[in-house]
């Protein structure tokens, strides 16, 4: 549109071409402070995500923890082995919650 103004009345084509700039210049700095926003938002979402990626492994280890606080000790090699397979049942648990933990560890 400025161009076009421009054509139709050369007289006022510096007005309308320091206008221009200015807009030009505006919309850089426009640019260049949403892109700095988004990095912002980006950082900051990624602690929150952080955070509650250790919250939920947190809960996890608890609700584990809390399984196994109730195995009691055997009083013979057959309670000794019961036991001992409820542990190994439960172990597939476990793994996802060590792999958690290791990705969060690298990432920080």
């Amino acid at each position: 549109e400025g161009q076009q103004l421009i054509k139709e009345k050369p007289e006022l084509s510096p007005v309308v071409q320091k206008k221009l700039e200015e807009i030009r210049e505006c919309w850089l700095d426009l640019e260049s402070t949403t892109q700095a926003k988004a990095r912002q938002l980006f950082e900051a979402n990624k602690a929150d995500l952080l955070v509650q990626s250790y919250e939920s492994l947190d809960q996890r280890l608890r609700q584990l923890e809390g399984q196994l606080v109730y195995v009691d000790q055997g009083q013979d090699l057959t309670t000794v082995n019961k036991h001992l397979k409820k542990l190994h049942v439960r172990e597939p648990l476990w793994v996802p919650a060590g792999l958690t933990l290791c990705s969060l560890l690298l990432e920080t």
